[in-house]
């Protein structure tokens, strides 16, 4: 008889990507610079109300492949488009450590950086992303990731399920990354920028 394997990963659950009490990115302007975490001797910590705003992930040791999902506001109009495509940046970089046995200190490497775009499928009603029911603007799901720069383990930034309003998803290799660090900014790219962002994540 054969035996029945259920892969681990099928049950790891999204996590909404927050710190504190804050849920958005909503940091203007550019993203950190590539060299901005090539050295720390303690290690970098999040923070979304302080600049430059990035998330910082620690996947498990198990952990192969790390799935992005983006959120933003306002939600995409169609009615005014193409005028109104709420528009940000995203920067990526993995994170190593260096030890001598007692005092651990880190390097990372910048993995590369896409374009993500709002969409109109909203998070209404939930309790664990933005629902628009408090102060924080309900999320949207993203409708389009673009990478600009992909610099990240082979086979790179593989995009899942980038059709219209189908909400993709963003995979990279994690194995050998310790953590990751995420940035967001909010960008226009030739278009409006959006007000807030956000993501999801998972390991897979």
């Amino acid at each position: 008889m054969a035996t029945k394997v259920n892969p681990v990963t099928q049950q790891i659950a999204w996590t909404y990507a927050t710190e504190g009490a804050n849920v958005y990115f909503d940091q203007t302007g550019a993203l950190s610079d590539p060299q901005t975490y090539t050295y720390a001797a303690t290690n970098w910590l999040s923070q979304l109300g302080a600049s430059p705003q990035r998330i910082v992930v620690t996947p498990s040791v198990e952990c192969n492949n790390l799935a992005l999902k983006f959120v933003g506001s306002p939600a995409y109009s169609v009615l005014t488009a193409p005028t109104n495509r709420y528009r940000g940046l995203v920067g990526i970089w993995g994170v190593s450590q260096v030890s001598d046995g007692s005092n651990p200190e880190f390097l990372g490497e910048v993995l590369g950086s896409a374009m993500v775009e709002v969409g109109i499928v909203g998070a209404s009603g939930s309790s664990i992303m933005p629902d628009g029911n408090g102060t924080p603007p309900e999320a949207y799901f993203c409708r389009i990731i673009e990478p600009k720069i992909d610099r990240s383990l082979f086979p790179g930034f593989r995009i899942v399920g980038n059709e219209q309003e189908a909400c993709p998803i963003l995979l990279l290799d994690a194995m050998g990354y310790k953590h990751f660090i995420i940035e967001m900014r909010l960008s226009a790219e030739g278009q409006t920028a959006a007000s807030e962002l956000g993501f999801l994540y998972r390991e897979i």
